[in-house]
């Protein structure tokens, strides 16, 4: 009996809660470490000491970024690191490699265990990090080429992507979650797949019709960084 909004600010808030069980372990793991004197990496310019072999997650990065790729990078980071190195590099150059973002999020989703709801997140999310791609090479360009990086439109454009990306991922990742596959597509049917049509819309927008500058506006853009570029040598 819910409306769609609360629904959808539901599934947002409980994945984002169950989260925390996540960052408290592996904060907890890291202090060992650091304790210990695992992970050590050096110091800081400020001579502070440095652990980051023992880091797990950068948790306000990863709660604000823009980018679901970002976020795989930033998630049980050095997992992260095993699954480039040894699964998605090692498929470039042999017949997998156009699949080679589907296959990498199988062997991760198998990494978990079988449960459905494993392998419909680490999909959707494989999609996602695609999708991630074209936002950089196309969208992001335009607005800054149109507005520049100083506008207000730039800025509620960063605001608007940064919300949209850490809403859609708690949606993609509520089957993890859930494990099951039946309990997890009954939510996914009661909010009409929305956290997946939006992304498909714009995934389908930006790889057949996305948006174009005039040429005016693209030489224009061209000549400022140049003007730019000849006042930071001159400064140097």
């Amino acid at each position: 009996t819910c409306n769609i909004g609360w629904k959808l600010l539901t599934i947002w808030w409980t994945v984002s809660t169950l989260r925390l069980k996540y960052y408290g372990t592996w904060k907890l793991t890291e202090s060992l470490g650091e304790i210990s004197g695992c992970g050590y990496t050096g110091t800081t310019k400020e001579g502070k000491d440095q652990f980051l072999l023992y880091r797990n997650v950068s948790i306000l990065e990863f709660e604000i970024c823009r980018s679901c790729k970002v976020n795989m990078d930033l998630w049980n980071t050095y997992v992260q690191k095993w699954l480039k190195n040894y699964v998605y590099v090692s498929m470039i150059g042999t017949p997998l490699e156009k699949y080679k973002t589907t296959l990498t999020m199988v062997v991760c989703a198998f990494w978990h265990g079988v449960y459905p709801g494993y392998y419909i997140s680490f999909l959707i999310l494989g999609f996602d990090k695609d999708l991630s791609n074209l936002i950089y090479k196309r969208l992001d360009p335009f607005m800054k080429i149109k507005f520049g990086e100083k506008s207000i439109q730039w800025k509620l454009y960063d605001i608007l992507l940064r919300v949209f990306n850490h809403w859609h991922l708690n949606y993609a990742v509520y089957p993890f979650m859930r494990f099951e596959l039946i309990p997890s597509l009954i939510v996914l049917y009661r909010t009409y797949f929305l956290g997946y049509l939006i992304p498909l819309f714009l995934y389908l927008w930006l790889s057949y019709y996305p948006p174009h500058l005039s040429y005016q506006n693209t030489m224009n853009e061209q000549l400022k960084q140049q003007k730019d570029s000849t006042f930071l040598k001159k400064e140097d």
